[in-house]
């Protein structure tokens, strides 16, 4: 297929793109000849081909999610700066003036 310029602006116009007029040559010819992949691609007989789910085979190692140790939340707390009874206190950063 063989992209002209009505279809090269209104491509562009669904894009959102901004096209000059001297890239006009250059983009009609390397959008014709992806299309023309395209068209190979679809030539190509899948049928026996099973679909891919996902690029990697290798299956996730999930575990348990457990509630962790508070030994460990009181521990960080002790060299905290600013805190409270169980949380880090922090210095306010999003001002509300609008």
């Amino acid at each position: 297929m063989k992209i002209d310029k009505v279809t090269l602006y209104k491509l562009a116009e669904l894009a959102k793109l901004e096209i000059k007029p001297e890239q006009e040559e250059k983009l009609t010819e390397d959008l014709s000849q992806i299309i023309g992949w395209v068209a190979q691609l679809q030539e190509v007989k899948t049928d026996d081909v099973d679909p891919l789910l996902n690029m990697s085979h290798e299956i996730n190692a999930m575990r348990e999610d457990v509630r962790g140790n508070m030994i460990l939340r009181e521990a960080a707390l002790a060299h905290a700066k600013q805190k409270d009874e169980q949380f880090f206190l922090v210095n306010k950063v999003i001002d509300n003036k609008a």
